[in-house]
Order: structure tokens, then C-alpha cells, then sequence
């Protein structure tokens, strides 16, 4: 109820919510959020966001999906269930297996395709691609977030809306990236435990300046984007009310004058049980953070670049 009345609340400001299918119909490693009321919750959701005008958008962006997910067998249950959400208020689909848009397409033609951030989008090419597959949305990859030139080329070839996530905390050009998606995606318990997120947590905590190569976009940043993207989509799943409210407010505001690194989907409270690892983000704008770091040669070794926003 609390997240319903927070839509409510916020609805001028949210452009869309996204949720996953039930996993009677296809399995996923999001199903450990499902709880047994979930198909109910799923029209709660949609008649709140139908009232309130909120576009929703259901996950079918799997990253590893089993042998026979090309066949039509397999997709038909998934086709038959999207019916009945599209009959009530379901107005876009998150793909990553492109193979599923025509037989999408042509039983909900009015349906908005967007490619998931799992597509691996880096080039001006893939996007072109996409846009001859009939996608709506491109979900450009973090690492580019930061690459202005290039969202500009994306956005003018192909006139297609961007959505960029703009505070999820993954190492930039993380070596763990695919496999720690693909195991996720096999519904593997007790993630914390895998070799490669104490890794990153280590690689984090040796060396601080590596929180600066992550593609976070900083509300005081968002007005480089303004002509570019359309949609900016909050990593908030899991998150308590307060913490949803906190990445609203500061957002809407285009401000937030505390530690940047508040803004982390992840490793929050890992970098800061220590009081030493706080960073002022009042002190990036100061320094014009932006336009200092987005050509970052991503070599601490050879740069100091940073050790300004370091200062206590």
C-alpha cells in the first residue's frame, strides 16, 4: 500500500514502473521478490498507474533464457498473459531477446518495445539495428552514460526515445559484469558470497577514486541531458520507502548538497561505516565534476584528476 500511495503522491513526476512477470509463466531471477498475492499486487499496480496516467512496462529481459525459448511453445503462455495485462493497462514490454518483438508486434500493435540495458547497447550501429526490429526505447548501456557525443549521434540516426539508469552502482567495464548477470539469472541464492562482488568491494574500498569512473549521473548533471534523454530510470528495486523518496526529491531538485555517494544503488554501507569515505558533492560542482571526469582516461595510475574531490 505504501508504494501505491507514494505513485499517487508523485505521479507528476514518474514517467513509468516497471514489474516482472509472475513466475507460474516464466522464470526469472527476480522471482525471490514474488511474494503469493504477487498476480494480485500486479493489477493494484496497473490500476493505480491507469488512474494516475503512469505508463508500465513488464520485464521480459532475462539475460540467459532456456533452449527452446525460440520456440513457439514457449512463448505462446507468455503471449496469452500479456493479453490480459495489455487489456487492462499494460503499455510497454522490456525485451532482451529481440527474436520476440514480431510475434509482440503483431498481436499488440500498440504496445512500446524498449530494448533492456541487458541488450549491451555501446555502438550507434546496435541501435540502428534495433530501431529496423521496431523497438520504441533504447536502454543505452551505463558505461556510455557519460558520453555525451555519442547519445547525440544514437538520438539524430535514429529519432528513437533514450533511457539511461542513472545511479546504478556497477564497476565501470566490470570484467564480472556477464557472468554475475547470467548466474542471477539461474535464480542463485546468497549473491554476497560470489567471488566477484568481494572483489569489487575490495576494489572499491583499495582505492577510492574508482567511485568516480562509475556512470552515475548526478542531479546537478542532468541538465547536459535535457536534448538527449527521454526517460531516466531510478535502480530502486528492494529499497525502503524513505530511500525512494530520498532519489525523488533530490532528482526533481536537480541539487543535493551531501555525500555523493548517497546516490549508489549498492556498496553504500559498505563505503561508509567508516567516516573517512564521504565525499561532498557540493564540492564535484565546485570543481565542475561533469566536465572534468566524462573524457576520464580511466587510469589513476597516470591521473590525479580526482584527489581534488577527495579533500576533507
Amino acid at each position: 500500500k505504501w508504494f501505491l500511495d507514494f505513485l499517487k503522491n508523485n505521479s507528476a513526476f514518474i514517467h513509468s514502473g516497471y514489474f516482472p512477470i509472475p513466475k507460474r509463466i516464466w522464470i526469472s531471477w527476480r522471482d525471490v521478490f514474488q511474494q503469493d498475492n504477487y498476480e494480485v499486487e500486479i493489477f493494484d499496480f496497473m490500476k493505480v498507474c491507469k488512474e494516475n496516467s503512469i505508463k508500465t512496462i513488464l520485464l521480459l529481459n532475462w539475460w540467459c533464457e532456456w533452449e527452446k525459448s525460440w520456440l513457439l511453445e514457449y512463448i505462446s503462455p507468455i503471449l496469452d498473459y500479456v493479453n490480459k495485462l495489455y487489456d487492462f493497462w499494460l503499455t510497454s514490454i522490456s525485451l532482451t531477446n529481440m527474436l520476440y518483438i514480431p510475434l509482440i508486434k503483431n498481436r499488440f500493435p500498440n504496445i512500446e518495445i524498449y530494448a533492456s540495458v541487458n541488450t549491451d547497447l555501446y555502438t550507434i550501429e546496435q541501435c540502428i539495428y534495433l530501431k529496423r526490429l521496431w523497438v520504441d526505447v533504447l536502454t543505452v548501456y551505463r558505461d556510455l552514460n557519460r558520453d555525451l557525443e555519442t547519445l547525440k549521434e544514437i538520438k539524430k540516426q535514429t529519432w528513437l526515445k533514450i533511457q539511461l539508469i542513472i545511479n546504478e552502482g556497477c564497476m565501470s567495464e566490470c570484467p564480472y559484469y556477464r557472468q554475475h548477470s547470467s548466474i542471477q539469472t539461474h535464480c542463485v541464492d546468497n549473491e554476497d558470497n560470489f567471488i566477484w562482488f568481494a572483489w569489487c568491494k575490495k576494489n572499491f574500498l583499495d582505492n577510492l577514486k574508482t567511485i568516480f569512473k562509475l556512470k552515475i549521473i548526478r542531479p546537478e548533471d542532468m541538465h547536459y541531458y535535457s536534448d538527449i534523454v527521454d526517460v531516466y530510470k531510478l535502480s530502486t528495486r528492494g529499497y525502503s520507502l524513505d530511500r525512494i523518496k530520498f532519489y525523488f526529491d533530490v532528482y526533481e531538485k536537480w541539487y543535493y548538497n551531501w555525500n555523493y555517494l548517497n546516490f549508489f544503488d549498492f556498496y553504500q554501507e559498505e563505503l561508509m561505516k567508516n567516516t573517512y569515505w564521504y565525499i561532498d558533492n557540493s564540492l564535484l560542482t565546485k570543481y565542475d565534476f561533469f566536465n572534468r571526469i566524462k573524457n576520464c582516461w580511466m587510469d589513476c595510475t597516470k591521473c590525479s584528476l580526482c584527489d581534488v574531490y577527495l579533500q576533507k
